[in-house]
């Protein structure tokens, strides 16, 4: 306090991101920050939630649902294109990198420096603080402090925001982007700063959507289950919007408004399939001779030790399942 005037000035001296309050995840929580920060513009992988700042999310994710593949698939979001990789990069190649724009004085804040070279550190070292210190230099002496930033380098953080998330909405700039508040006192508002950045028709802006009736949105998943139309997440966000509001509205979430509805759960029926799946891959196994024991399947095919744990709580769970319908 002496030194910086408030704790949050000395955090954000040393590089250390403003602490979140302890949030109490559920399953339908992580499913809903996965969709929003898709509709950000962030790839929903590992790798890039961890340089965006979502390290603890992944945690989370991994702790509810097994890892990310899994969440993705059941909050309905395409598995990402894979990042370009026009070039490997290795631990001297990050060191190098850093050491060379050091010599050239080009800013090695985090905001500021090379995303691949950023992308890189995160994945090899775990984080940019890591590799900077890994390379002999106190992260102190990189790390911004906003105040000290001028106009002009907020525009230009305004413009580099705009570059990499087109797609983000207003909320989610405010709620996301630690820049935010800086940015807010200095101009006055967001959308002061991404005109004064020449920019247009960015952030985007969210129609308000007129929530269903309860009644009506019971109505009309049925109609699509009868037609034969979809009621998955993606497919429902896509094409009829207000059914997802009245959902949330009236039932919580679209999953207990399709079993209000007594409409089939596609994913139930998935997870039947990849069960299914796991048994008929069992008593291949067993045909073939192969041991049954879960030590030498896990050397042999972990794939399967792991699908069949997921799926039915045990390897030993399992086994007794294939083995019971092939009585």
């Amino acid at each position: 306090m002496h030194h910086f005037g408030s704790f949050g000035a000395a955090r954000e001296e040393v590089g250390l991101r403003r602490p979140r309050y302890r949030q109490k995840w559920t399953r339908e929580l992580l499913l809903d920050e996965l969709r929003k920060i898709e509709r950000s513009g962030i790839r929903v992988s590992q790798e890039d939630m961890t340089v965006a700042g979502y390290a603890a999310l992944v945690v989370a994710i991994q702790k509810y649902f097994g890892g990310l593949v899994r969440a993705r698939e059941e909050a309905g979001i395409a598995t990402p294109p894979r990042a370009p990789t026009s070039e490997r990069w290795s631990e001297a190649d990050v060191i190098r990198s850093i050491r060379t724009a050091r010599r050239r004085g080009e800013s090695l804040a985090f905001s500021k420096v090379d995303r691949r070279l950023l992308r890189a550190a995160v994945h090899i070292f775990g984080s940019w603080r890591e590799a900077v210190e890994a390379v002999g230099i106190p992260y102190a002496r990189v790390a911004l402090r906003q105040h000290s930033l001028s106009d002009d380098e907020l525009l230009d953080i305004v413009r580099d925001l705009h570059r990499r998330f087109p797609t983000i909405t207003l909320k989610d700039l405010h709620r996301q982007q630690r820049h935010g508040n800086i940015i807010r006192k200095r101009f006055g508002s967001i959308d002061r700063a991404v005109k004064l950045a020449g920019i247009a028709d960015w952030p985007v802006r969210q129609r308000p959507t007129r929530a269903l009736s309860k009644e009506s949105v019971t109505l009309e998943l049925c109609r699509r289950a009868r037609t034969g139309l979809s009621c998955s997440y993606a497919t429902l966000r896509a094409e009829a919007p207000a059914l997802i509001t009245g959902a949330d509205r009236h039932f919580g979430g679209l999953a207990a408004a399709v079993r209000a509805a007594g409409v089939p759960d596609g994913r139930i029926a998935h997870r039947e399939r990849r069960r299914a799946s796991v048994l008929e891959r069992l008593r291949q196994r067993a045909r073939r001779g192969l041991s049954m024991e879960r030590v030498d399947a896990a050397r042999s095919d972990p794939n399967l030790v792991g699908r069949a744990t997921y799926h039915f709580g045990s390897w030993a769970a399992a086994v007794g399942a294939a083995r019971a319908g092939d009585a």
